[in-house]
């Protein structure tokens, strides 16, 4: 069995992105829904066999200290490294722990939450025989991210480029790219070099020497959830997205479902609030998994933005329209989807910049597979219920269980007489009556 490696969490930062809410407290001790940030954390590795932890800390560190104490409250163990006034960067502060790092150990930034499965991050890099490795994502078109790096096929690091410029984006727009999300695992014989008494990050200095030095380093990708809360918006985001999930690294369930013919009588091409109408017992049903502790998460296809039929707002109006019918019945949507979309041209009036081939317009499972990211959702415990095959086929890519409601009117897309033979897994006539067989199955 691999040996469980202590966990050196970054958390000496000002915080000043997160002010004022950091002005009096140190970010990794910002409240999430009753506890600290990092306590969500720690309680996650050490339900996993990692219990050893080293905080590197400065701006606030007494409250650090004074909360966390040695960790045995917490059923870990909690060294601490102060850095001096001239705070030292990320590896810097890393550098001042030399003496009590062995073995390979992770660098977890205070400021992150994650359900990595760090097991097999950790086989991963001791079968690469890797010095360095680092979680990946992929980097989407839209993703100007602080950082951008190439792979080949083995998984080794070709380049990593802190704060890219637009020239250097576009020199690498051949190449898959990917961003760093700042959770590595390190053997200790790099801390070696890292330089002693200047302040040295991760990002901007010691990745990018040690590459060109020829040190191991592989990047490790997963889709597991991975949130950053360095930023004011970003934490009221989360905090909204997440309330009262007290357990926030704990994956939810979800009911996903389309949105006209499931939720409000299918008029071609709604446009207009006025002309949204709730199906009858549609309120009762979401309530039911309202209270059975799903999320309900809406994903629709509405290509009537980009022909030109509407804009954004209108569909914003219509979804007011359709949170205040079902309040008023006392039901609610968690978060609503929408792909403007439509990958034909020839519309009078169309919007030419997305009248597109995208991933996200259903049957493709875009619009779940976001929410998943968002919402740290199981997508086994989930499901995707609409009234065409193109709903259907959507959940069966994304891995849910999957029910076609035979009321509806379908999509009217042309693809969907091509995904005539897609089975989904139950078919029922109206919401209500699938709500009542998922309360019953659950």
């Amino acid at each position: 069995m691999i040996k469980k490696p202590k966990v050196v969490i970054i958390a000496g930062g000002l915080a000043t992105r997160m002010s004022p809410i950091t002005d009096n407290i140190p970010k990794c001790l910002i409240d999430v829904n009753g506890a600290p940030l990092i306590q969500h954390q720690i309680e996650f590795f050490r339900e996993r066999g990692y219990k050893e932890f080293v905080f590197c800390v400065a701006h606030l560190a007494n409250k650090v200290k004074e909360y966390f104490g040695d960790g045995s409250q917490f059923g870990v163990s909690i060294e601490y490294s102060l850095e001096p006034n001239e705070l030292l960067g990320s590896a810097g502060a890393v550098k001042l722990i030399e003496n009590i790092i062995d073995s390979t150990f992770i660098v977890f930034y205070g400021d992150n939450l994650t359900n990595l499965n760090f097991d097999k991050f950790l086989k991963f890099h001791k079968e690469k025989n890797s010095q360095f490795t680092i979680f990946l994502k992929k980097r989407s078109e839209k993703n100007h991210s602080s950082s951008l790096i190439t792979m080949n096929d083995e998984n080794k690091i070709i380049s990593f480029i802190e704060k890219p410029s637009v020239e250097e984006f576009d020199k690498h727009k051949h190449e898959i790219q990917y961003i760093n999300n700042g959770i590595y695992l390190i053997e200790p014989e790099l801390i070696r070099e890292i330089p002693e008494n200047i302040k040295y990050d991760f990002g901007k200095d010691a990745i990018p020497t040690l590459l060109q030095k020829d040190h191991k380093i592989y990047g490790y990708l997963s889709d597991d959830f991975y949130v950053e809360l360095g930023r004011v918006e970003k934490y009221e985001t989360f905090l909204a997205r997440f309330k009262c999930r007290k357990n926030v690294l704990e994956r939810a369930k979800a009911i996903f479902l389309d949105r006209d013919g499931v939720i409000n009588e299918g008029i071609k091409n709604l446009s207009k609030p006025e002309q949204f109408r709730l199906i009858p017992r549609v309120a009762e049903a979401i309530r039911k998994f309202n209270d059975g502790g799903y999320l309900v998460i809406v994903v629709t296809n509405q290509p009537i933005i980009a022909k030109g039929f509407c804009t954004g707002e209108d569909i914003e109006k219509i979804h007011h329209k359709m949170k205040k019918s079902l309040a008023e019945k006392g039901a609610h949507v968690d978060a609503i989807y929408l792909c403007p979309h439509h990958p034909e041209k020839g519309f009078e009036g169309e919007i030419a910049h997305i009248k597109i081939n995208c991933e996200c317009r259903k049957p493709k499972p875009g619009l779940i597979l976001n929410a998943v990211k968002d919402y740290n959702l199981d997508l086994f415990k989930s499901w995707m219920i609409g009234d065409s095959f193109s709903d259907v086929q959507a959940g069966k890519e994304a891995g849910v269980m999957t029910i076609l409601l035979t009321s509806g009117d379908g999509s009217g897309s042309k693809q969907e007489k091509e995904l005539q033979n897609v089975s989904p897994n139950y078919k029922f006539k109206s919401l209500i009556e699938a709500a009542e067989f998922i309360m019953l199955k659950r």
